[in-house]
């Protein structure tokens, strides 16, 4: 059961607390030790898709654009997008070799079946709940057949931050997307700075112990229990169309 459902706000609009956040780059800033977290957390992803190079992709929810800029170095044609004007600012700047666009996700400035790939990353969160299930019909509309779609999301057992109206479970994802997306697979993510930096070490070359390493990553940042997990990522792929009567 979900002890932190969807709410009404903590006294502020979920929205304009993420606006505040963008008063820097955040994401780009190592403070607090995020930045190996985040590094680490973004090669999974990575991991997770096809062979990008030459691949049309599209960052829902791009911000200030840090995963937009791994993307672009995966060799992908990435177009970013996001409703902050002042993030979507940030993004230019730092990914000049990506395309940016200011808009919504229920609203998106797209043509039908324009990209091969999406990513949405750390954003279904941050939607109202009655926009969820609009924008997964968005997302469908401007990917093309068979495309993949990459979602990840805080889990449910998290507590419910002033700038999310909500966290999901595997089985609300589904309920929420399994209109427009065929399920693929889904991972649970933990985020433990700790063994991050463990895993890091264990990885040097240096060291003869890389069986230690993979240990750390599977036991404590990918625990495969849903009840262990900080984190749902899911990859869908684009439902075939009904055929035609």
């Amino acid at each position: 059961m979900n002890r932190y459902p969807a709410r009404e706000n903590m006294g502020m609009d979920p929205r304009d607390v993420q606006e505040a956040e963008y008063d820097e780059p955040y994401h780009w800033l190592p403070s607090n030790g995020a930045g190996q977290i985040q590094l680490d957390t973004y090669a999974f992803y990575l991991s997770l898709l096809p062979h990008l190079a030459g691949v049309r992709v599209l960052d829902i929810g791009c911000g200030d654009g840090r995963f937009t800029f791994e993307l672009v170095k995966a060799g992908a044609d990435v177009t970013g997008l996001d409703i902050s004007e002042r993030a979507v600012g940030m993004a230019r700047t730092l990914v000049p070799r990506a395309s940016f666009y200011v808009g919504t996700v229920t609203g998106m400035p797209f043509a039908d079946e324009s990209f091969d790939v999406a990513c949405m990353v750390d954003v279904v969160e941050h939607l109202p709940p009655q926009e969820v299930k609009p924008a997964v019909e968005q997302c469908a509309r401007v990917l093309k057949h068979k495309a993949i779609f990459l979602v990840s999301t805080p889990a449910e057992r998290n507590a419910v931050s002033a700038k999310h109206f909500q966290h999901f479970s595997l089985a609300r994802l589904k309920d929420e997307f399994g209109d427009d997306f065929d399920f693929e697979f889904a991972r649970f993510r933990a985020g433990r700075y700790r063994w991050v930096v463990a895993s890091q070490i264990f990885d040097n070359t240096l060291f003869a112990i890389k069986p230690l390493s993979a240990f750390f990553r599977r036991v404590y940042l990918n625990p495969g229990r849903e009840s262990d997990a900080h984190q749902v990522v899911c990859v869908w792929r684009k439902k075939a169309p009904a055929p035609a009567r």
